[in-house]
């Protein structure tokens, strides 16, 4: 499922640059889970939802919608999900998941990239 490649992600940051994460699982999306949101995001530098699913209504778009009703919450958000167009393409779920640039490195390296900024 997409938690394991989270915590690739989370395992290839930590040994590219040294900083730790915080990977939380959300198997569902209600109830989100806005307690734990909340609580965590004031000590990030970064928010990322991960999803392999579109991008529109699902766990990136709960986020955003309660971090920007959130009177306190500051930190950027980074959605990675499926782009809202229609996937012709066949094959494994692996393979799928790097043509929507949704592999653990494809990943990682867009996260190093907005943590360098």
């Amino acid at each position: 499922n997409i938690l394991d490649t989270a915590l690739l992600v989370a395992d290839r940051i930590k040994n590219q640059t040294g900083k730790s994460t915080c990977v939380i699982s959300m198997p569902t999306l209600k109830p989100l889970d806005t307690k734990l949101i909340l609580e965590k995001t004031p000590k990030a530098k970064i928010v990322v939802t991960l999803e392999e699913h579109s991008l529109y209504g699902g766990l990136g778009s709960s986020v955003a919608m309660l971090l920007g009703q959130s009177a306190t919450a500051k930190t950027p958000l980074m959605c990675c999900g499926i782009a809202d167009r229609f996937v012709k393409d066949v094959g494994s779920r692996e393979y799928l998941l790097k043509k929507a640039g949704l592999d653990a490195q494809a990943v990682a390296t867009k996260i190093i990239k907005a943590l360098q900024k």
